[in-house]
């Protein structure tokens, strides 16, 4: 006759290669079960940190005059979390402009 303990621990690992952006919101499930008692469940769901998709000048094609004031606007999606936009001229990082967060 065998005898069990009731402090046996048993482990299984899953690796799970490639990851990309399909992969976010996926559950994935472990399942314990034996003889005497149903299954016992343990999710985990995939949140990814990802970089931008896109990062455009959205109105920065048309020519400018000088002496006039202009508004030019730069846009990012696909991240996770949102990306931080910055302004740089010529090497040196520009100061003051603001940042609006959509859902997409």
């Amino acid at each position: 006759m065998m005898e069990y303990s009731h402090e046996a621990t048993l482990s299984s690992k899953l690796v799970v290669r490639n990851l990309s952006r399909d992969h976010q919101h996926s559950v994935y499930s472990c399942q314990a079960s034996n003889y005497y008692k149903r299954n016992v469940t343990a999710n985990v769901t995939i949140e990814l940190r990802l970089r931008p998709l896109v990062v455009e000048i959205v109105n920065g094609s048309t020519p400018l005059s000088s002496d006039r004031r202009y508004i030019v606007q730069c846009e990012s999606s696909g991240s996770r979390p949102p990306a931080k936009i910055t302004w740089w001229k010529d090497g040196t990082q520009l100061i003051g402009s603001n940042q609006t967060v959509r859902s997409e």
